[in-house]
């Protein structure tokens, strides 16, 4: 009996410390101590979010020609879109819980928000909330936009746009694992997701 506890308090002892270094360690890091690559992964999604339709943004993921669009907004939401992914690589989705499909064309309203990281060696663990964005504000977004042509001084910032979702939604939280392959930053297309946990 001793030994069976003197067994699980060993195991405690490791658990709990390495725990608590995640949840706890990891948050005064904010994304601009993430690689350059993937803190402009998460600014490219939150742009795409903002800045463009739900329609916009399936009409975009089936535009083949290779003629600019007319739209500067849409043609720099297009841009981002192959840019984000183009750094997501494909896993086998039996391994983990998908929030949503794979495809260029689904880009869901919502705003990510990077909370913590925690990176080991050519592995890099990111802990996100996802907020609703709600079609009142998106469509406020793109107006403003189109308005001020894409004036980064009289268009909401990034934190902005966070703080204002945060406010409306609460978040869904969602673990991103990346890794480095061939001398780059790549995010897994499956997450694991917090389905209980809201706060």
């Amino acid at each position: 009996m001793m030994k069976r506890f003197l067994s699980i308090g060993i195991a405690l002892a490791f658990i709990i410390p390495l725990l608590w270094g995640f949840a706890s360690g990891q948050k005064e890091q904010d994304k601009q101590s993430l690689s350059l690559e993937i803190s402009e992964y998460y600014r490219s999604y939150n742009f795409i979010s903002s800045f463009s339709s739900q329609f916009e943004r399936e009409t975009l993921a089936a535009y083949l020609s290779q003629e600019k669009l007319n739209s500067e907004r849409l043609e720099k939401v297009f841009q981002s879109m192959k840019k984000v992914k183009a750094r997501v690589m494909n896993t086998d989705p039996k391994m983990t819980i998908q929030v949503k499909p794979s495809g260029l064309n689904i880009f869901p309203s919502e705003i990510i928000e990077v909370r913590n990281f925690k990176q080991n060696g050519g592995e890099l663990i990111v802990e996100v909330a996802a907020y609703a964005l709600k079609p009142e504000e998106n469509f406020r977004y793109i107006a403003l936009y189109d308005e001020h042509k894409g004036n980064e001084k009289e268009i909401p910032s990034e934190e902005e746009i966070i703080d204002t979702a945060k406010s409306k939604f609460p978040p869904r939280k969602e673990i991103h694992k990346w890794l480095y392959v061939n001398g780059q930053w790549m995010k897994q297309e499956a997450n694991l997701v917090f389905l209980k946990d809201k706060k």
